[in-house]
């Protein structure tokens, strides 16, 4: 008997069919999909099932380090994790959590992290050996409450994201060089990367009619004065790393006893 669904090896050749897939689950632009897959996927770091030669559940593994105390780990993140709506309910998502755990092992990979794409999913994914260890708090701040010099925006390069991101204790992930290459690159309007040379970093969303800073690395008020400059703005809202006690947004799963942890951040707005 033919078995329903194929656990195999992505190719290029199997592009298009996940970038319909990824445009059907979650609804995004073809120019945004078209992005990463150009910039960031590599075929060996997708999982997936098959029906037929068609991919319907897949996950896509990328590199990453995270910063646990004083030590930097490998890390892959857990990004665009979607089944078919009528391939749903069938394990399929299980069993491709259970293969990337596999690989990280024998990539000696220490830690695989995800953002849960909505609350529901926290207690799904707890199910899967995931941990929520990734908090955050957010405050309003309205323009005339800041003082500042006048600072204008530069482009944010590899070399500078990762030095300005050192500036926070908190167990942080941070993607490698063809991640930040698409995710501080965007291929569309609403979000948006604000550097000041020599200063630091933020990364802006708006959403709902407002602005959320979803990053803020380095110096805060030089930024800041920057982004309301740049956005044209009078208010926003700024996530910053928090404990437990914050707001969960992202989980783990460490591999071969990994140091646990519950102050960890990542930022950018892009959920699994």
């Amino acid at each position: 008997m033919q078995r329903l669904y194929d656990f195999k090896a992505v190719i290029p050749a199997d592009f298009t069919s996940l970038k319909k897939l990824w445009c059907d689950v979650f609804g995004d632009s073809e120019k945004v999909v078209d992005s990463f897959f150009q910039k960031t996927a590599e075929a060996e770091n997708i999982l997936a099932a098959f029906h037929g030669n068609e991919p319907v559940s897949v996950l896509y593994l990328l590199d990453s380090t995270m910063r646990v105390g004083d030590c930097d780990y490998k890390a892959y993140y857990v990004y665009a994790v979607c089944t078919a709506a009528e391939h749903r309910g069938k394990g399929l998502m299980k069993a491709l959590l259970d293969l990337a755990y596999e690989k990280a092992v024998r990539d000696k990979v220490s830690y695989l992290y995800l953002v849960p794409a909505e609350n529901s999913l926290f207690e799904l994914y707890g199910k899967y050996g995931y941990k929520t260890g990734f908090f955050y708090d957010e405050a309003q701040l309205n323009r005339a409450e800041l003082s500042g010099g006048d600072y204008d925006a530069v482009q944010l390069t590899y070399d500078d994201f990762k030095k300005y991101r050192r500036s926070t204790e908190c167990a942080l992930a941070t993607p490698c060089e063809k991640t930040f290459n698409s995710f501080y690159s965007p291929a569309d309007d609403e979000v948006k990367v604000i550097c000041v040379e020599g200063q630091g970093y933020c990364v802006a969303e708006f959403c709902d009619g407002r602005y959320i800073i979803h990053e803020l690395f380095g110096n805060d008020t030089a930024v800041l004065c920057c982004v309301f400059k740049a956005l044209d703005c009078e208010a926003l809202v700024v996530k910053r790393p928090a404990a437990s006690g914050g707001q969960p947004y992202g989980m783990y799963r460490a591999v071969d006893n990994a140091p646990d942890f519950d102050n960890g951040f990542f930022g950018i707005p892009y959920g699994g």
